[in-house]
């Protein structure tokens, strides 16, 4: 699980494995190796990884399908999404039972190129 994840994120970020490597302080073969999942990190890189690809531990780790958690999106601000960010967390707050209605928000907002 942890090392598809982080396969997954760097190919987000379109970066190469040297790139991210020298970003945490250690070299491409022992990167490498946390993709195949023949080493695991040590808890500060463990950190830095998260940091680097601005997602939480646990998603890291598998606990969770949830790249980032919600306080932390509501900080976003530099961009033009953070208005859409912020209105999803509103109602995520007050209709967390309702899924069916969320879904349909977020569908809506998807269809007509408004998030993402």
């Amino acid at each position: 699980m942890f090392g598809n994840r982080l396969k997954e994120l760097r190919s987000y970020k379109d970066i190469n494995q040297l790139e991210i490597a020298n970003h945490l302080g250690i070299s491409r073969q022992a990167y490498g190796k946390y993709e195949n999942e023949n080493r695991q990190p040590d808890y500060n890189t463990l950190v830095k990884i998260a940091d680097y690809f601005d997602v939480s531990l646990d998603y890291l780790l598998g606990r969770t399908d949830v790249q980032t958690p919600y306080f932390f999106i509501s900080e976003i601000k530099a961009s033009d999404e953070s208005k859409y960010f912020n209105s999803i967390i509103l109602i995520l707050k007050k209709n967390i039972d309702n899924l069916k209605f969320i879904y349909s928000i977020l569908k809506l907002l998807m269809d007509n190129n408004k998030l993402f």
